[in-house]
């Protein structure tokens, strides 16, 4: 299956790095066995949207792959670019919930005119200050687990995105304060494209033009690997971070849709699919 999405493209390269991409056709089965728990790293990427009448048929599918969602807690299936009409309804009557987000892409950056300059941005490990990465990623209303299961969350995530081939070019870079760490992204190479990932300002700092100067920063960073041409990012089509990218000069190029399951594991609800 060829995919034809930079967000989903790029994707793929740390589900590789981290567990398995199996290709059969029409669709791809991601799976990472060290984190059944992950809804990115076990999910079903199919070729065409969903068409009526695929509920059953789909359920069926992600079951013989993961087993009983019921049990796992979870179901994720996404597709590439279509031209088609997804046809939802049947799913969202059975609990699931239409995620969508944002790829922006560019290749160049521009200053904002209101860019804080004061902040410094560098290069990082962040295992060597582990306290301070995850207090900078660190979410209070994060509602799947424990503060410990966030932790180890954020450990794994840290984890995956370590696990990429040298050949990646993958970097940490990190906004700091007085010598506080107060954002953190990652950018890692895909053939001629820079992707970025888990972009974060700490809870205390924001507002502060944290996360414009640390991404203007790390997309001229990127872009100095030879052959990098693309800076691609991915953002919650609901959340205000778009606007900041987009003030840079990345524009909306794809929307990604995705379904989602959440069982009594991850949510209140105790309903069980059918």
């Amino acid at each position: 299956m060829e995919v034809k999405s930079l967000g989903h493209k790029t994707s793929l390269e740390l589900n590789r790095s981290s567990g398995e991409v199996k290709d059969h056709g029409n669709y791809l089965c991601i799976k990472t066995p060290s984190r059944p728990d992950f809804f990115w790293g076990n999910y079903l990427l199919l070729a065409q949207a969903p068409k009526k009448g695929d509920f059953f048929e789909l359920v069926k599918l992600y079951r013989s792959h993961f087993g009983d969602p019921n049990k796992q807690g979870f179901i994720t299936i996404t597709w590439d670019l279509s031209d088609a009409k997804p046809s939802i309804s049947e799913f969202q009557s059975n609990g699931f919930q239409l995620d969508t987000s944002k790829i922006l892409v560019t290749d160049s950056v521009k200053p904002h005119s209101n860019m804080n300059n004061s902040i410094e941005i560098r290069e990082y490990d962040p295992n060597q200050n582990i306290d301070q990465y995850l207090d900078v990623h660190y979410d209070p209303k994060w509602s799947y687990g424990t503060d410990e299961e966030q932790r180890s969350f954020m450990i794994s995530s840290l984890r995956d995105f370590s696990s990429l081939p040298d050949n990646r070019q993958k970097k940490r870079i990190g906004a700091y304060i007085n010598d506080k760490l107060v954002g953190d992204l990652g950018i890692f190479k895909v053939g001629n494209l820079i992707r970025f990932n888990n972009v974060s300002t700490h809870r205390d700092f924001r507002r502060l033009g944290v996360c414009r100067r640390l991404v203007f920063e790390a997309s001229n960073l990127g872009l100095t690997n030879p052959g990098a041409t693309k800076l691609v990012m991915e953002a919650d089509a609901n959340y205000h971070a778009a606007k900041i990218y987009e003030s840079l000069g990345f524009q909306h190029r794809e929307t990604i849709y995705s379904l989602q399951w959440l069982g009594a594991k991850f949510s209140n609800k105790n309903s069980d699919l059918p």
